[in-house]
């Protein structure tokens, strides 16, 4: 067996192991491979075990990469969200889900519908019961707007999309 230096500088290892001499450096920066007490040397032996451990660890996915998670854990968690993402498309055309926008603007023409009933009650009771005054009307129609003003308050911080001033769910007739 021939004899091999103890310590090679980062030229002489990317030679021998057929990479850039700027890839040794990261591989040393990255705590792969160690350093010699030698600046700019390398130990042979160490390093190079050090870096075929790096290379079988990468290859059988077991390395970590990008924030931590090792490859299999990244094709793990894509293979996830890949199943999640097409049970999502299969609900969808099945129409068991809906998009927020869409129970929003369904949920608005609900309550905007309500409001409208609410506040045609007055006119309804007043045809409906013709001896009724128009002041009676009028408490009747404070009262429906009450009513609106109390479910406005108590839905009032619960951050319910389109519900709201904007949508002129709250407004006075």
């Amino acid at each position: 067996m021939a004899d091999f230096p103890r310590d090679v500088s980062a030229n002489e290892l990317a030679v021998l192991w057929g990479i850039a001499s700027r890839n040794v450096q990261r591989l040393a920066t990255d705590g792969i491979i160690p350093r010699s007490s030698v600046r700019g040397r390398f130990p042979l032996k160490e390093s190079t075990v050090a870096y075929l451990h790096d290379l079988r660890e990468k290859a059988a996915g077991r390395a970590a990469g990008e924030g931590g998670m090792t490859l299999a854990a990244q094709r793990s968690r894509l293979t996830d969200l890949q199943a999640q993402e097409q049970e999502l498309k299969v609900q969808k055309l099945r129409g068991d889900v809906i998009s927020r926008d869409e129970a929003t603007e369904g949920w608005t023409k609900i309550a905007r519908a309500a409001k409208a009933a609410f506040l045609a009650l007055p006119s309804k009771i007043r045809f409906a019961i013709p001896h009724l005054t128009a002041h009676d009307a009028v408490v009747l129609g404070r009262l429906c707007r009450e009513s609106l003003e109390d479910v406005a308050n108590e839905l009032e911080g619960d951050d319910i999309p389109g519900v709201g001033s904007e949508n002129g769910l709250t407004d006075e007739p």
